[in-house]
């Protein structure tokens, strides 16, 4: 399926510890709203690291599935202050 690549890279990240948040943020175009979900939960856990996809979380927020609005406004909210600043 279309996000089978995308989600063995982001189990390579987790297990190498390299969270990559280019990969994530890639996720967060993706057709299916799980791997919208799943990015956004993901880029979430970086924190502060993952200021650079604020402008594509930003966007999540008006994605059309509720569980990718709610994924992208949690990692926001982790991001901290970078994601007032990046915005």
């Amino acid at each position: 399926t279309e996000g089978l690549p995308l989600l063995e890279k982001l189990e390579v990240s987790a297990r190498l510890k390299k969270e990559d948040v280019t990969i994530l943020a890639s996720v967060l175009e993706s057709k299916s709203p799980i791997l919208r979900a799943v990015g956004a939960r993901w880029l979430g856990k970086l924190g502060p690291d993952a200021a650079e996809a604020v402008p594509k979380l930003t966007a999540a927020l008006g994605d059309e599935h509720t569980e990718v609005r709610l994924a992208a406004a949690q990692a926001l909210s982790r991001v901290g202050k970078d994601a007032r600043s990046a915005a």
